[in-house]
């Protein structure tokens, strides 16, 4: 369980994503703490991170454990577009309007237009629970760089050292969400 926001790199079919990545409760209000209470120290220590983007998901359960993630609608955005006070107001005026987003995820999934991983339909007992289990949404918040694997390949034996780059780059602000 990723309590706090932590260091990410996430290997996919395309490449790899290197994210400081937040996506339980705990670790997604550390982000938000920072947004809200020291916007004029934080939006600084973000904006600098050239070539990394922040990215919001909401996530619908259908199971325990078991999630469909979805972009925010305007999501993701580059770091150097990166303003609490405006994401704030965008996560706000989202949840205004997560009914409107719940019903039509669920009704997506009831018709067969979104499919569960594996390629079946969600079962009635899945639908039943994510109608039930998701009163409000529940958010993943990223500040992510995904390289492609033509990127990666072009690394060669550079590799480590181009990660070690990129990781440190998001050093300070791991130090400053996480303190």
């Amino acid at each position: 369980m990723n309590v706090y926001p932590n260091l990410n790199f996430v290997f996919t079919e395309y490449g790899i994503e290197i994210s400081v990545n937040a996506e339980i409760k705990s670790s997604v209000g550390r982000i938000i703490k920072c947004m809200k209470k020291t916007p004029e120290e934080f939006d600084p220590i973000i904006t600098p991170i050239r070539g990394f983007n922040f990215t919001v998901h909401y996530r619908l359960q259908f199971r325990p454990r078991v999630l469909i993630w979805n972009l925010v609608p305007g999501y993701p955005i580059e770091v150097k577009d990166f303003s609490s006070k405006n994401i704030l107001t965008s996560l706000y005026n989202f949840e205004k309007e997560w009914h409107n987003f719940r019903n039509t995820l669920l009704f997506q999934m009831k018709i067969g237009e979104k499919k569960h991983y594996s390629g079946r339909f969600f079962s009635d007992t899945e639908l039943d629970f994510a109608k039930k289990r998701n009163p409000k949404p529940s958010f993943a918040l990223r500040f992510d760089k995904r390289l492609s694997a033509k990127e990666i390949e072009k690394m060669g034996r550079k590799i480590i050292l181009s990660f070690k780059k990129e990781a440190l780059k998001l050093k300070r602000l791991l130090e400053f969400v996480n303190t």
